[in-house]
């Protein structure tokens, strides 16, 4: 994903990811605590995660969901659902800039994991 810079686990379902964004003229970087709430393996993962960036004295709330359908012999469609939720001085960004910048960051992640795929 854009902007995670790592991942440390602490047990099998909970993680702690550092994410360094940057909205507007606005660089944040948040310490993320995640817990994957709901897993149906392979096809389904549910995770619920909350974060403080303290520089700024922002914070965020995130849930997000990842599904994947066969839908042929060598293709797979993955279905993603995330709602996040943003307090402090990047909420007072709004809802376009924020949303932009979250549709540039999911078309990046699209983007990756086709190459990576590939």
């Amino acid at each position: 994903m854009p902007g995670v810079e790592r991942i440390e686990p602490i047990d099998a379902t909970h993680f702690v990811v550092s994410v360094n964004v940057k909205v507007g003229i606005v660089r944040a970087r948040f310490k993320v605590n995640v817990t994957v709430t709901e897993t149906r393996p392979p096809y389904y993962l549910k995770s619920e995660g909350a974060g403080d960036e303290a520089g700024l004295t922002s914070s965020l709330r995130q849930t997000t969901e990842m599904e994947l359908k066969e839908v042929g012999p060598n293709e797979t469609e993955i279905r993603v659902r995330n709602d996040t939720d943003v307090f402090g001085v990047l909420g007072t960004f709004g809802y376009t800039v924020i949303k932009g910048k979250a549709d540039r960051m999911w078309e990046e992640f699209a983007a990756n994991l086709k190459t990576r795929i590939e």
